[in-house]
């Protein structure tokens, strides 16, 4: 529950910061600003780092000893499996188009930021995972 808890605040926070430049579609506006402060001095694409905590405690949460489905008995049913199988599929899905997205996203803001963005990249090395990638 603290890894789901922690990747929601930490990715609404990300959201938060990026304001009105936070969007499903990859694009950079013409007024576009980059973001280095805060969980963005650590690593390149904190939100997608927080979609994977959230992603590993809510998938960790349904399957566990204790969980709702699994102490009502839901779990145990095909019908269960389905659902819950379903669910981890898709959050999983997300979070592995969110490695996919990375380094497209690096791309574009490359070209429009030139200078500013290969600073940046020097001194935030990671796009996604510190220390890792």
């Amino acid at each position: 529950m603290v890894l789901a808890a922690a990747g929601g605040i930490g990715r609404k926070w990300c959201c938060d910061r990026l304001g009105r430049f936070f969007t499903v579609k990859i694009v950079v506006y013409e007024e576009h600003i980059l973001v280095t402060d805060g969980l963005y001095a650590t690593v390149r694409h904190p939100a997608y780092l927080m979609l994977t905590i959230w992603a590993v405690g809510t998938t960790t949460c349904l399957w566990a000893d204790g969980s709702w489905p699994r102490e009502c008995g839901v779990l145990q049913t095909w019908l269960g499996y389905g659902i819950i199988g379903g669910w981890t599929s898709i959050v999983l899905s997300c979070v592995i188009l969110a490695f996919f997205r990375a380094p497209v996203e690096d791309e574009m803001l490359s070209k429009k930021m030139r200078e500013q963005w290969v600073a940046y990249a020097k001194r935030t090395p990671y796009r996604i995972i510190p220390f890792v990638y």
